[in-house]
């Protein structure tokens, strides 16, 4: 992190281990009147973003880490395929609850085709959804919340026709 006014190093994270390439990286600064607590930064890591963590925006701690999706880690034949013919961001998104008091600590993350809410804060999962049975060949992009605020959408395109993917959670 730097600062804005003197562009001074406030703080730096340097991960080391084998999941350490970056996949995306998530900013939840909306509010600037909300407790420091809820300012994290979440980075997921590894292929396919396996890795969430979650950093303090203000110290640079490691508030959590946990595994974006359920499924075992790709075999080393898969995860080269994968490296391969992968799209920048595929498979990936986040979207941070906004709302009430109570949703406003949720995030939800689609990987794999894999949808979870968790708490940004402490990382614990509220609910898990496999979508990816509904269109196996499906390349999930992103997901949102309808209209309502309750029902969770996530799009995609079928990796072979390119034909447009939604699933409703």
């Amino acid at each position: 992190a730097t600062a804005t006014t003197d562009g001074a190093t406030r703080w730096r994270r340097v991960e080391t281990d084998e999941n350490a390439e970056i996949a995306f990286v998530a900013f939840d600064v909306s509010v600037a009147k909300k407790a420091s607590s809820s300012r994290m930064a979440i980075v997921g890591s590894g292929i396919g973003g396996k890795t969430l963590r979650a950093y303090d925006l203000m110290s640079g701690e490691l508030a959590w880490e946990d595994a974006a999706y359920g499924d075992a880690a790709p075999s080393e034949d898969v995860a080269a395929e994968m490296a391969t013919h992968r799209d920048v961001k595929g498979d990936i998104d986040l979207l941070f609850v906004r709302g009430n008091v109570e949703s406003s600590d949720k995030m939800v993350t689609l990987t794999r085709g894999e949808v979870v809410m968790r708490s940004k804060t402490t990382g614990e999962t509220d609910w898990r959804a496999t979508i990816r049975d509904e269109a196996p060949n499906a390349k999930w992009t992103r997901v949102f919340f309808g209209s309502d605020g309750v029902i969770v959408y996530a799009l995609g395109r079928d990796r072979e026709s390119n034909a447009p993917c939604a699933a409703s959670i």
